[in-house]
């Protein structure tokens, strides 16, 4: 008799953003970004399950003028943390037996790990408009 496994990949994002303008000239707006999601895989008849969490952010300053060049200065700051084994299993048991015959196998799982990232870029603009 087999068995049926059935993995089900998870994902879950969102975005905001929010804007303004003050001192008449000027405007600053606030980007937010966040997405996380959990993947499994089944290799070599083993589950397998990662996770991730992503978070972006970018922030904005302008300039709002009519008769000059407008400057746009932003800053966008990005980072992810995503880890596999999360429980720490170190190994997984696959047992049958019948009348004739009786398996034992073990395997060793992937050891857990955690990765932190961690993205810097910074935006400035010139626009000219006349």
């Amino acid at each position: 008799m087999k068995k049926l496994v059935i993995t089900l990949d998870q994902t879950i994002s969102g975005n905001g953003s929010y804007g303004c303008s003050f001192l008449k000239d000027y405007k600053a707006s606030v980007n937010l970004g966040l997405n996380w999601a959990k993947y499994n895989n089944i290799q070599n008849r083993v589950l397998a399950s990662s996770e991730s969490f992503t978070q972006s952010y970018i922030l904005k300053v302008a300039t709002n003028y009519k008769d000059l060049p407008n400057l746009e200065v932003g800053y966008n700051g990005e980072y992810k943390v995503s880890g596999t084994n999360i429980l720490n299993t170190t190994s997984l048991n696959d047992d049958s037996f019948s009348q004739f015959l009786t398996k034992v196998s073990r395997y060793t799982v992937q050891p857990r790990y955690i990765v932190f990232w961690l993205k810097y870029d910074k935006e400035t603009e010139v626009c000219a408009a006349f």
